[in-house]
């Protein structure tokens, strides 16, 4: 009897696994608000506290997050590497670099002209040599206060560091940030837009605000992609 227990999957675990069958099936560019623990509860017939486990697992696999306004889960934007939606034949390059930020970025995230800061440029490309994404972020002197593996890499002189979007996302988490939805301002990638030697109308463009929890601004994004792909 004990034997034939210890071989079955706990049930804060079969709740853990459909929600997260559930995050899946709702991913997109956004993140995803949960069911309350009450809902989730009703949904899958199981009691609040076995629901509240399964969240709580989610959690410190870094699949959701809670803040004032409900539980989330993280956007593809935010865990590209997780696989969901993911197309077989793009890869995908990234890598954080200390640089100069442009001026027009610079005015936004307050710092003075010709001064640098932490930026993490991701790109994808179909086959081995067609780029139909692009994302530069440049950070905010407040987060790289806030998060230490960022500012252990904001240094002049280091060099560019691939680095995966999941490891940077995991830096956040460590350091207790966490990322609220994008804001987008206005159609803007003029750096960006020197790396594609496509017609500029084969693609297109937006800049993101990247605030956390609190408020703050954490980066300003620049978004590319690829008509039709």
């Amino acid at each position: 009897m004990d034997e034939r227990k210890s071989r079955t999957t706990p049930r804060y675990l079969e709740i853990a696994d459909r929600i997260t069958n559930l995050i899946t099936e709702a991913q997109g560019p956004a993140d995803i608000r949960l069911p309350s623990e009450r809902e989730l509860s009703e949904m899958y017939g199981a009691h609040r506290d076995t629901v509240r486990r399964a969240l709580r697992r989610l959690r410190e696999q870094r699949r959701i997050y809670t803040g004032k306004r409900g539980t989330f889960a993280y956007s593809l934007r935010a865990a590209p590497e997780s696989g969901a939606g993911q197309k077989p034949d793009v890869a995908t390059t990234a890598r954080l670099t200390y640089e100069r930020v442009p001026p027009d970025v610079a005015k936004v995230l307050a710092l003075g002209e010709g001064l640098q800061t932490l930026v993490l440029r991701h790109r994808a490309y179909r086959g081995t040599s067609v780029l139909v994404r692009t994302s530069t972020s440049y950070f905010s002197s407040a987060l790289l206060t806030s998060v230490p593996q960022l500012r252990d890499r904001a240094r002049p002189g280091r060099p560019p560091e691939p680095t995966t979007l999941r490891d940077v996302h995991a830096w956040l988490l460590d350091a207790q940030v966490r990322p609220a939805r994008p804001t987008a301002v206005r159609s803007s990638a003029r750096e960006t837009r020197a790396e594609v030697t496509d017609q500029d109308s084969d693609w297109a463009w937006q800049r993101t605000l990247v605030h956390d929890q609190h408020g703050r601004l954490m980066a300003v994004t620049d978004l590319g992609h690829r008509r039709g792909l």
